[in-house]
């Protein structure tokens, strides 16, 4: 894997990140079934424009959703999850 697509989900992983800190009181981010491309890779669209696409992709928003909860959960002191002063709905 190159530089630069180590360099995008590093990226990512930091947008979300501050996302949350920032303004959201939940942020999960979804990876799509694509092989990451230097350029000229899939997207969403792509996902969507699939016979099965929407259901594929409602799967992997419940899935990411799961998992950011468990993050929180796990971040979870004894005064509930640690967050921007937002409160989570």
């Amino acid at each position: 894997m190159s530089a630069r697509i180590l360099d995008g989900k590093a990226l990512a992983v930091t947008v979300t990140d501050e996302v949350r800190a920032a303004v959201a009181a939940r942020v999960a981010r979804v990876d799509l079934p694509f092989e990451m491309a230097e350029s000229g890779g899939k997207d969403v669209r792509d996902l969507l424009q699939q016979p099965d696409g929407e259901t594929t992709l409602r799967k992997l928003i419940e899935e990411a959703v799961a998992a950011a909860s468990t993050k929180e959960q796990d971040a979870s002191g004894p005064e509930g999850p640690i967050t921007n002063g937002a409160e989570m709905k």
